[in-house]
């Protein structure tokens, strides 16, 4: 399925420290729930948008670093 491939993209680029890992767990995350949500399980669909949600705030915080690493070497 093309969702277990961007899933298993991104954790191949979080392996090599590749920032966009988390746009592909973003990615996978929303199709995953809109599977869920078609089919009805919430639970699972709240378990993805809570992955969602931590893949949002390791994106943001990754950019943080790298911002604040870019200006120390300045």
């Amino acid at each position: 399925m093309i969702i277990v491939a961007i899933s298993f993209y991104g954790s191949f680029l979080n392996a090599r420290k590749k920032r966009a890992c988390f746009i592909m767990w973003i990615t996978s995350g929303l199709l995953w729930g809109f599977v869920d949500l078609v089919e009805g399980k919430f639970w699972r669909l709240t378990l993805d948008m809570v992955q969602v949600s931590f893949s949002i705030y390791g994106f943001l915080k990754w950019g943080q670093k790298n911002i604040a690493e870019t200006n120390l070497k300045h």
